[in-house]
């Protein structure tokens, strides 16, 4: 195939895939100081050079533009590691929902077709079925991790192809808001990861009605006090199954977790690092302890937490107070207990994410407002967004030392899971600070990967929304870098422009005008401005956008 476009270097411009170490001989022949010739073209690039460009890009879609470019990249890339994320089509646009599922089969197939040694995929959000998991699966024989977040279509039966890749290849897997999972799908995954030849590290799931180990025989107001009954059954029934090679667990937002789960969960998965239980405080019969309660006898959390020597962190969102602090005083001084509404969590968990990028530490006021945190796709440094104008240096003072036996990219989705958890009401921890208007807690929790734009509380509000409707216009620029949907709905189909518009807050409502005009949002439709519960109409408001 003959090159069908010739792609020029030019060396004034900043790489989009990231900095470019060259020898300064070949650097003199790209720029014509050795050679009265034309600059070569990037044809001419070592393959090494070349498989390193196309391992940083994250498109599946650029990646294919470039493969179809040239023969060197079509041939390089049978060899490229690559490390992918599709961003799925927005809801709100052209593409109806069946358009955007055809759109989605399209680019699988192509990354199963000429990208077969992709080594992780992030798929979050994407309108995929359990079909398309079994083909992936099949075809990239190289996969160690697969992020599947928000992907609603997928059953327990997805679970099931997914539990025999863990014993091949598969080292994380992330399925998070997964809301169509069967209680059988986390039996089926934890018991995978005890085959003695599981690869899986890390485990993150949530929305769980269940996790079908044992059933518990008690009744709910007596099934979170003790597991002192079930202690010797429960060890009795793992200890004939090979110890569970999962290192990170995550258990967000799960349901009827009784004593023996957990016991059965500690039991066998003793190698646990980082256990993430956010919002499962109902589940687990322990969202109203209470300290009268908590002095009969240790709840179930505590001995479970006790079975794990290596346990360096406990994530429990959203658990009573009086639960923390007895969680604190009881176990080892080495487990760190984080409750990511507290500042001092919320830090601690910034601090060690500082530490594993090589970046600074997120101040607001100090230059461009923050983006939201991406899961690393490098072991130990990432370029990013907060590591530029608006972040402090991190002496490492006070960071956990996890050891070697995690890897960063893996503890990065984990504190991501953990501060994407949800109370009963529906509200995440970034919910609860931009109510406060803590900003600088806000910064912290995007730089910590927080969900400016997907999650809604049961009224429908996203944290734009609340910032909007308080008018509160530096968390609003916060928001929108951070990815928030300007033009998002809550339940009473209210978008932020209209609230901040309806109760006259001009900061605000300037700062996200401001945005639409950069991203070229078209806010001026008719049919953005009519609230079920207060109908305007639309031109009213755009006089009063007008005469501002």
């Amino acid at each position: 195939m003959a090159c069908a476009v010739d792609l020029q270097i030019d060396m004034n411009k900043p790489s989009l895939v990231g900095p470019l170490e060259m020898p300064r001989e070949l650097l003199g022949e790209f720029t014509g100081e050795h050679s009265k010739e034309e600059p070569a073209n990037i044809t001419h690039l070592p393959a090494v050079l070349v498989s390193d460009i196309l391992s940083r890009i994250p498109s599946p879609i650029d990646v294919a533009s470039a493969v179809v470019a040239s023969r060197i990249f079509w041939s390089v890339a049978q060899t490229t590691s690559f490390r992918l994320k599709l961003h799925s089509r927005p809801r709100r646009s052209l593409y109806g929902a069946r358009r955007r599922a055809t759109w989605a089969q399209q680019v699988i197939a192509g990354i199963r077709r000429t990208m077969g040694t992709t080594e992780e995929l992030d798929l979050s959000g994407c309108p995929i079925s359990d079909i398309n998991v079994g083909q992936l699966l099949f075809d990239l024989l190289n996969l160690e991790r697969l992020i599947l977040d928000d992907c609603q279509k997928l059953t327990s039966y997805a679970a099931g192809a997914l539990s025999k890749s863990v014993m091949t290849g598969l080292q994380a897997l992330s399925l998070q808001r997964c809301l169509h999972l069967g209680p059988s799908a986390g039996e089926t995954l934890l018991t995978a990861t005890t085959v003695g030849s599981s690869r899986l590290q890390t485990l993150l799931l949530s929305h769980l009605d269940r996790i079908g180990l044992l059933q518990d025989t008690l009744l709910p107001e007596s099934t979170g006090r003790s597991i002192s009954n079930y202690t010797k059954l429960v060890k009795d029934v793992a200890s004939k199954e090979p110890r569970s090679s999962l290192r990170v667990l995550a258990l967000n937002n799960c349901s009827n977790i009784g004593p023996s789960q957990l016991a059965m969960i500690a039991d066998a998965c003793r190698n646990l690092e980082i256990w993430m239980l956010g919002g499962s405080a109902h589940g687990l019969y322990m969202e109203g302890c209470t300290r009268v309660d908590l002095d009969t006898g240790p709840p179930a959390l505590i001995q479970a937490a006790q079975l794990l020597p290596k346990l360096r962190i406990l994530e429990i969102t959203f658990f009573s107070k009086p639960l923390l602090d007895k969680l604190r005083a009881q176990i080892s001084p080495g487990v760190h207990v984080w409750d990511f509404r507290e500042k001092n969590s919320v830090t601690a968990a910034v601090n060690l994410v500082a530490h594993l990028k090589g970046c600074g530490i997120p101040m607001v006021g100090m230059g461009p407002a923050i983006k939201s945190c991406d899961w690393c796709t490098d072991g130990s440094h990432m370029d990013h967004p907060l590591a530029e104008e608006n972040t402090v240096e991190y002496s490492g003072e006070g960071c956990i030392d996890m050891g070697c036996d995690i890897l960063a990219k893996d503890i990065l989705l984990a504190l991501k899971a953990g501060v994407n958890c949800t109370d009963t009401l529906g509200r995440t921890p970034l919910h609860l600070a931009t109510f406060w208007d803590d900003t600088n807690r806000v910064a912290e929790l995007l730089f910590l990967g927080a969900s400016a734009g997907e999650i809604k509380d049961r009224d429908g509000d996203t944290a734009l929304i609340q910032a909007a409707r308080y008018g509160y216009a530096e968390i609003c620029k916060l928001l929108l870098r951070g990815g928030a949907d300007v033009l998002t709905r809550n339940a009473t189909r209210e978008t932020p422009l209209y609230i901040a518009a309806f109760r006259g807050h001009s900061a605000a409502l300037e700062i996200m005008l401001a945005h639409c005009l950069e991203q070229g949002i078209a806010w001026q439709d008719d049919h953005m401005y009519v609230s079920e519960m207060f109908p305007t109409s639309d031109d009213s408001l755009l006089g009063f956008f007008a005469s501002d």
